[in-house]
């Protein structure tokens, strides 16, 4: 940190003549530091977790001897900084110190890639691959999704037992199209689940 200076000097200035003094004169202040802006350190900030996530919580950093505040919509209104504040959904937070009616305010920080909503789920159908109904020689399941937030990441295949309601995993799998053979006579779901863990499901009956 670099300091620039406002001082007076203090002065003695003598005039000899014949071995005495004729006049003296003495000029003094004192020395006081002119901190410019660019010497301030600013408030900086730790996003956790990174990458894609259900929430995400902001830390802080903020240098010592100020007022600390933060605003999450855009310096509408600011809040006295306690601790990590917490997201829930893709946004922004700006980070000021205050002191002695000054005021130095950091750029603003990008909170995203939240995802609380889940996929998706536009179709979900299945046919026969004989002239037979469903499940007695061979089946294919095919389900239609989208996700526009992290993404899909797999599906999870059930049959249903039609009359106890017993869900057993026919398959995990990142394809949204699967194929078996002598599945008997049930009912069929299946799970959508994206990169963060959100999860959309739908029946075949």
């Amino acid at each position: 940190t670099s300091l620039n200076f406002c001082y007076s000097t203090s002065i003695t200035r003598s005039i000899y003549r014949s071995n005495s003094i004729i006049t003296t004169t003495k000029v003094s202040g004192t020395i006081e530091p002119n901190i410019e802006p660019d010497d301030i350190k600013l408030p900086t900030y730790d996003v956790e977790p990174s990458g894609w996530s259900k929430s995400k919580t902001v830390t802080i950093n903020y240098p010592d001897g100020y007022i600390n505040e933060y605003s999450t919509n855009d310096g509408a209104s600011w809040n006295r900084y306690v601790g990590p504040v917490k997201f829930n959904e893709n946004g922004k937070i700006i980070a000021r110190i205050r002191k002695d009616n000054k005021i130095f305010t950091s750029d603003s920080k990008t909170v995203d890639m939240i995802d609380n909503i889940a996929p998706q789920i536009n179709s979900f159908s299945g046919y026969s691959k004989s002239e037979n109904n469903y499940g007695t020689t061979s089946l294919s399941l095919s389900v239609s999704a989208t996700d526009t937030e992290s993404g899909i990441v797999k599906y999870i295949f059930y049959k249903v037992d039609k009359s106890s309601n017993k869900e057993t995993k026919l398959e995990e799998t990142t394809s949204n199209t699967i194929n078996f053979s002598n599945l008997g006579s049930n009912n069929y779901v299946v799970y959508v689940i994206d990169k963060v863990g959100n999860v959309s499901k739908k029946e075949l009956v």
